[in-house]
């Protein structure tokens, strides 16, 4: 299928972008920070300490994907987010050989205006683990040869995992995080992290903002889960 308005961002380009209008912005970026300790009194997120100080916040905003459920879980929330692990590889081909993406279900070929190819991705339960593995690499290589052998003669440039957040209905968490005054969170995006990373950061804005959302958010709750289990197997028949 032909689909003209498909397109593709790439992501350490989106990063820069978004990193240099936050700075334009006045926001004031934390690098290499360590490990966040967040102190909570009475609902309320009241200090958030850091390796080399302390920030008295009005609200906090959790994005950190994989991780959010185990930062949640100091608090007793039992958040169902776990890390699956998806594998890439980078091969180099001539500029324009392969002018389209191409789908396959879950795998893909994505192709740069470099002549680079990215060849993804693999879905595995392997917690935190972000090494490839011989298997998932080549598997990704029989992939996107089979699609085009001409494929079997170009370099491999590069090859790496990430972790992305799943949870059990292929929902995210957005929104406040249920306890709390404060504390707000978004994640869970699994594979579509990057393409709702503008509207999911939108929507925070104004949630924390003016305490409304542009959007209903019960469907996307922390305590979904919860509630879902306090109401028992359904009847259908």
């Amino acid at each position: 299928t032909w689909l003209p308005e498909f397109a593709q961002v790439r992501n350490p380009w989106h990063l820069r972008v978004l990193q240099n209008a936050c700075l334009k912005a006045g926001v004031m970026i934390l690098e290499q920070a360590g490990e966040a300790v967040l102190e909570q009194h009475s609902g309320r997120i009241i200090a958030v300490r850091l390796s080399d100080r302390t920030l008295v916040p009005t609200a906090v905003c959790l994005t950190s994907g994989a991780w959010t459920g185990t930062i949640l879980e100091q608090f007793g929330i039992p958040i169902p987010i776990r890390p699956i692990r998806g594998q890439m590889v980078l091969l180099q081909t001539q500029p324009g050989w392969l002018p389209h993406v191409i789908e396959s279900g879950r795998r893909y070929l994505v192709p740069r205006e470099d002549g680079l190819i990215l060849v993804g991705s693999t879905e595995e339960d392997a917690g935190f683990c972000r090494s490839t593995t011989v298997s998932g690499v080549r598997g990704l290589l029989e992939f996107a040869c089979d699609l085009s052998p001409e494929l079997q003669s170009a370099p491999v440039v590069k090859t790496w995992a990430g972790l992305r957040p799943g949870t059990p209905d292929g929902l995210p968490f957005l929104g406040l995080v249920t306890g709390f005054e404060n504390l707000f969170a978004g994640a869970g995006h699994f594979r579509s992290g990057l393409q709702m990373s503008a509207g999911t950061a939108e929507i925070l804005c104004e949630l924390i903002l003016t305490g409304r959302s542009p959007l209903n958010l019960s469907g996307l709750a922390f305590d979904r889960f919860v509630i879902a289990d306090m109401r028992g197997p359904s009847c259908e028949r």
